[in-house]
């Protein structure tokens, strides 16, 4: 009689232990699963991260090098000296860390652009940047902002070049400002006024440092042309005015550019810097120059002095003007 209970519990307790067996390894089982995708989860945001701090590395990396491996990266100085290079003005005058400019509110446009340009700047290993225009908060009025622009047709053209100012980030970022933007035809920004900005930076090299001023020329028309919703009035011409002012060597040279396509060499857009002031009522290098030194300067153009590349003439002619 004591045989079958005491069987009947053994079997009892056989199939308690299987369930709790069971149980167990189920448990176990959706543990495991659980740890598996928290796993996953993990890993895929430690990717996000990473690829985060690669990006980043990669567009700061010349900052890095400087800062870890003391590369010998030219420092540039602002220079406190009086800026005399400056021409008269007939707008608001904002002096900027390597430029300034002179603005006029009525037209929601720069009038013209001064700074020099030397050699030293342009050995600086280039800044890697993806820069934003941005209002200019200097401005006392008249000041215009990205959407102004939007839909208008024309491109936003920097007077000052920021190649010109790619060796320092602050430079750099004070030509992307709004004051320093003018409406300029797409084919005229990449064609005729993109080779005349490189061929500049030719002439630096050559002569170490050069002064440009750079500025607008409006029609006579009171009306003038302008993008409409905005306001922004739209040069019929740019211009540009080079000195070179040195020792044993002093030159200058004026050009006047066309606000459209240019099939001309940059020769034929050479002007006398006489015409260009009565043009613009602009007076160039007063303060700077002697005035007999300035009257036969801008008087006469040695082109001998400005020697261009009939290579990149040829480039803007079959490949830039058809961008």
């Amino acid at each position: 009689m004591l045989f079958w209970p005491i069987l009947l519990n053994k079997f009892n307790f056989a199939g308690q232990t299987s369930i709790i067996n069971n149980m167990a390894l189920r448990r176990n089982h959706t543990s495991s699963g659980r740890k598996g995708t928290g796993f996953l989860v993990r890993l895929f945001i430690f990717m996000i991260l990473l690829v985060t701090l690669l990006v980043w590395v990669y567009y700061n990396r010349s900052q890095l090098e400087n800062y870890f491996f003391n590369s010998k990266t030219v420092v540039i100085e602002n220079d406190n000296v009086l800026r005399t290079y400056l021409p008269t003005s007939n707008g608001q005058v904002l002096h900027k860390k390597y430029y300034s400019l002179s603005y006029l509110p009525n037209k929601k446009c720069p009038e013209w652009v001064a700074y020099p340009m030397k050699k030293q700047y342009l050995k600086v290993r280039n800044i890697q940047h993806r820069l934003s225009f941005e209002a200019d908060p200097e401005l006392n009025s008249g000041g215009t902002s990205y959407y102004d622009y939007s839909g208008s047709g024309y491109e936003r053209g920097h007077l000052v070049p920021a190649a010109d100012m790619n060796f320092d980030m602050e430079g750099l970022k004070e030509t992307y400002l709004f004051s320093n933007i003018v409406p300029q035809q797409r084919n005229c920004n990449l064609g005729v006024w993109r080779e005349l900005e490189k061929q500049v930076r030719d002439w630096v090299y050559k002569y170490d440092e050069l002064y440009i001023i750079s500025g607008t020329v409006f029609s006579n028309n009171k009306k003038g042309k302008k993008i409409e919703k905005s306001g922004i009035f739209i040069p019929d011409y740019l211009f540009k005015v080079i000195l070179i002012y040195k020792d044993d060597k002093k030159s200058m040279v004026g050009f006047l550019i066309p606000n459209s396509l240019s099939e001309k060499h940059l020769y034929e857009h050479v002007v006398e810097v006489d015409e260009l002031e009565k043009m613009t009522g602009i007076d160039f290098f007063n303060l700077m120059l002697d005035d007999k030194i300035e009257e036969k300067l801008e008087s006469e153009t040695d082109l001998k002095n400005f020697p261009v590349s009939e290579a990149r003439y040829k480039l803007r002619i079959e490949k830039w003007n058809l961008e």
